[in-house]
């Protein structure tokens, strides 16, 4: 019989180590192939995640170099809230030519007694867990080995990690998927506010100029992403020594211009070049000048801007002008 791995999981997103594993569990127990079986509304899971279309697409493209690795997404099908009992159930009902066995990960494995009908699910799978540590194994669950993988979705969603498929950090920064996880690990209440608000100003401009409208909102939440390191050591190493011949007020913004193009693999020159000249007002190009008038002009400020984003929205090059000339009458009142 074909033999088949289920890795079931939400993938929110998914990463270099949910590859290694489901690779290490078709190696050991010699499976044919492996499915990513995706989740519709983990049972499990408290938070909001990105939607199923989005988590799968990321699938796709962390799976497109191996023949042997499918994306399930039966899960969609069945009747929410679903369970793994079901889709094992189910898929052995669909496929009777096929011996599948379930991977789990060990922070899995520590809760399986709470998972619905987990007796029933063990005479009728294998169970497989990866990476046990030698904990005791009173469930009978084969052991897969591996490397410890010092890795996560969580670790990723936030900033704190870039451990997945290029495509996957391009996506998620140019069209603001867990933005506000990502902005919350690095900014204050406040200035996160502050890019949300920028973020939806953004998207403003996109139904009056020719700009992709995710990915106006995606530039106007990651702008200010290093904003509140610019005294801090990581800063110091992220920033050159030609980079510090700029004026201190604008090292936030060249530092993260350097982070997306460094870490997160953003080749889109418009984009990082519209973060990086956000705060000088030097863009000529249609993302630049949108996102240093938006940055100056989102409504929340607590000055009346409506007249300068209305200008703007008429004539881009008018308005950038406007912006700029009463952004430096500001810093020369500032710095004098």
């Amino acid at each position: 019989m074909k033999r088949v791995i289920l890795f079931g999981g939400s993938f929110d997103p998914i990463h270099y180590g949910h590859l290694t594993m489901i690779q290490r569990a078709m190696k050991q127990m010699k499976a044919h192939e492996g499915w990513f079986v995706l989740a519709d509304t983990p049972p499990l899971k408290d938070r909001q995640l990105a939607s199923f279309e989005k988590r799968l697409s990321y699938i796709h493209m962390m799976i497109k170099p191996f023949d042997k690795l499918k994306a399930c997404t039966i899960e969609k099908e069945l009747p929410q809230p679903n369970y793994t009992i079901n889709t094992v159930t189910y898929l052995q009902q669909r496929h009777p030519d096929i011996e599948f066995l379930l991977l789990i990960g060990s922070d899995q494995a520590s809760q399986f007694t709470q998972w619905k009908d987990y007796l029933l699910l063990l005479e009728k799978v294998v169970i497989c867990v990866y990476d046990r540590h030698n904990d005791e194994n009173s469930l009978n669950f084969v052991s897969i080995e591996g490397p410890l993988l010092d890795v996560s979705s969580t670790q990723i969603r936030q900033g704190l990690s870039q451990q997945t498929h290029p495509a996957i950090l391009n996506d998620m920064i140019k069209n603001g998927i867990y933005g506000q996880e990502m902005l919350s690990t690095y900014l204050s209440d406040k200035r996160v506010s502050h890019c949300f608000e920028v973020a939806k100003l953004m998207k403003e401009f996109a139904q009056v100029y020719p700009i992709d409208p995710e990915v106006a909102y995606g530039l106007g939440l990651i702008h200010d992403l290093m904003k509140q390191k610019e005294k801090d050591k990581e800063l110091d190493f992220i920033l050159s020594d030609k980079d510090k011949f700029a004026p201190e007020y604008e090292w936030h913004a060249i530092a993260c211009h350097h982070v997306l193009t460094r870490y997160y693999k953003i080749k889109d020159h418009d984009f990082t070049n519209a973060i990086y000249h956000h705060v000088s007002g030097n863009s000529n190009s249609l993302l630049g000048m949108l996102l240093y008038v938006a940055d100056k002009c989102e409504r929340t400020r607590g000055y009346d801007s409506e007249h300068l984003i209305e200008l703007t929205k008429k004539d881009v090059y008018l308005g950038f002008k406007k912006v700029r000339s009463e952004a430096k009458k500001y810093r020369e009142g500032v710095f004098k």
